[in-house]
């Protein structure tokens, strides 16, 4: 099989996480780069089905089916699943990280809570949202593989580090900052983790409203 033939598009979900605005419009870019081989096509898949269906729920048979490749390919690129899932922490740990970064850029608090709302609201609409990818899958990983599980843990601490930074800049005494960045946080994840499990698109309004006016 040809694996240069697998359709772009297979891949195209897992960008959604980091925005490109451009005046007031928001488009959303596909951000992964890929070399046009077996290796990277499912990787992306990977990174999308593990957060749609879970780390335990998808198989390497429903990857290859899905990237249309024979199992030697992927074995050539991968030994194992769970090496694909490292591959999907730091995907997804340097993403989240850089949609969260540059969303804060020059922003008081409440202002960036409700740019960030508002881009994973408009995902959820298209049905698009799973939840925050380091929370679902870090958690369902937490006690089976907890090398993999610390890698996301890492990633949220520097999640509230820019939390903090945003704080700062709103006027928040200090001695309260690292207080305020950790319950705000932990605010933040619950909502996602409640909306995966109920799709009520509302949540995102009600996390607009607590966390954004947690100071």
């Amino acid at each position: 099989i040809d694996i240069i033939m697998i359709s772009v598009y297979i891949i195209k979900d897992i960008s959604e996480w980091l925005t490109h605005r451009n005046g007031g419009s928001i488009q959303i870019g596909i951000m992964a780069q890929f070399d046009r081989t077996g290796g990277s096509i499912c990787s992306g898949i990977f990174t999308r089905l593990f957060l749609e269906k879970g780390y335990n729920a998808t198989g390497i048979n429903e990857i290859l089916a899905k990237a249309e490749v024979p199992k030697g390919s992927f074995y050539f690129h991968f030994k194992s699943k769970k090496e694909v899932s490292e591959h999907v922490a730091q995907y997804y740990s340097l993403r989240m990280i850089e949609w969260i970064e540059k969303t804060a850029e020059g922003r008081n608090w409440k202002d960036f809570i409700s740019l960030l709302v508002e881009d994973m609201k408009k995902m959820a609409l298209k049905g698009r949202h799973h939840g925050c990818p380091l929370g679902v899958l870090g958690i369902e990983i937490a006690f089976t593989e907890p090398d993999l599980a610390k890698k996301y843990a890492e990633s949220m601490e520097k999640i509230m580090v820019i939390f903090s930074e945003v704080l700062k800049r709103s006027d928040v005494p200090i001695e309260q900052v690292q207080d305020v960045s950790r319950r705000a946080f932990i605010l933040y994840q619950g909502y996602l983790q409640y909306y995966r499990m109920t799709k009520n698109i509302e949540l995102f309004d009600k996390l607009q409203n607590d966390v954004g006016n947690i100071i």
